[in-house]
């Protein structure tokens, strides 16, 4: 079973700091050089904030959550993960992700390490398409932050199929 993700969501300063991102790498490609022909050197920041667009519209697109008889499997860009629905503890929180301490943290696309000051933990895994009212998963030793559609329905699923849903 498919579970649709939750909208994309992204602070307003995000858009502002990749939008004027864009306006800079297209300014230095097209000024002219201060020794004459500066080649095509001058054209690198262009290609690159064009990849890390490129990268920013195909990454959401990998993220999904599929519920499975026996595990919940999460896809993201780079793999997936398999987290058996024997053991696992989940429940919907309104706490937002913070401080990223390594992954990705691209509009729509939230990834690796994030601090999080809610429920009683310090951090989580994220695999989300936005920065707040998620569902946090336990399993194994690790917290895993995602962000279905609907929350709540996904965390009664989960109890559904044998996971246990703390309040």
């Amino acid at each position: 079973m498919n579970v649709p993700l939750a909208r994309a969501g992204a602070p307003a300063l995000l858009w502002w700091v990749l939008g004027l991102s864009v306006v800079v790498a297209g300014l230095a490609a097209f000024l002219p050089a201060s020794g004459g022909e500066g080649g095509v050197l001058r054209f690198l920041p262009l290609v690159l904030t064009a990849g890390v667009l490129g990268l920013m519209f195909l990454m959401p697109r990998r993220l999904a959550y599929v519920l499975e008889p026996e595990a919940l499997v999460i896809t993201y860009l780079t793999g997936q993960v398999n987290l058996p629905l024997t053991g696992m503890t989940a429940w919907h929180t309104t706490g937002n992700l913070g401080l990223k301490m390594g992954g990705t943290g691209l509009p729509g696309y939230y990834t690796g390490n994030y601090l999080f000051h809610a429920d009683g933990l310090k951090n989580v895994l994220a695999a989300a398409s936005d920065t707040r009212n998620g569902v946090i998963v336990q399993q194994s030793g690790k917290t895993y932050f995602l962000t279905p559609a609907d929350p709540v329905s996904f965390v009664a699923e989960l109890a559904r199929r044998g996971a246990r849903v703390r309040e």
